[in-house]
């Protein structure tokens, strides 16, 4: 048997300096009245309690020009001592709310293994990775629309330890986009 979770940790990566390295002060988190140790410590004791064998974390710290969404990760786990101790991470975004993993690599082992379908002619890609665009009519004006992930989401290829077990996880952050301020269908179809 296999233990996994999925949990959105809002304001993650603000526990986190411009190298990766835990901020576990006093000072306030972005949480209201909270401060970056008790997020923190809040964090690991949900992870210790539920203790999944993997955790898939959507808004994981950030990864850019010196920041690294796996360090951080992996710096959060061995501050706490927690068995999932490995990170692995898909394809970056433009928001910074990244799709991320931590699993038990005495357990398991996970590698980012998108995929996607070659072109079926005149309709481009059918269906493509998840950090590419996605051509699909669905205003029915007869002419596609482009789709594009802002948060590609990750694609994992999960082996177990022991017995010769394989499977394939897929971690989204899907939000609805609802059209708020629409005065009409026009407009609602277009936002």
């Amino acid at each position: 048997m296999i233990r996994i979770a999925t949990w959105n940790i809002e304001w993650f990566e603000a526990l986190f300096d411009k190298h990766d390295n835990l901020l576990r002060d006093a000072d306030w988190s972005r949480r209201y009245k909270v401060t970056r140790a008790q997020q923190a410590e809040s964090i690991a004791a949900v992870i210790a309690a539920v203790d999944p064998d993997l955790l898939m974390i959507i808004e994981a710290p950030n990864t850019g020009h010196s920041q690294s969404t796996i360090r951080a990760l992996e710096n959060f786990a061995q501050a706490f001592g927690l068995r999932q101790s490995k990170a692995v991470m898909g394809f970056e975004n433009d928001t910074h709310q990244e799709i991320a993993a931590l699993y038990d690599p005495l357990v398991l082992s996970a590698v980012h293994a998108p995929v996607g379908e070659p072109s079926n002619g005149k309709d481009g890609i059918k269906a493509p990775r998840f950090d590419s665009v996605f051509q699909m009519d669905v205003d029915v004006d007869g002419q596609p629309d482009r789709h594009v992930f802002s948060k590609p989401p990750l694609e994992l290829d999960v082996h177990l330890r022991g017995p010769d077990m394989h499977l394939r996880l897929i971690g989204v952050h899907a939000k609805s986009k609802a059209p708020h301020g629409a005065g009409s269908d026009k407009e609602a179809t277009r936002m």
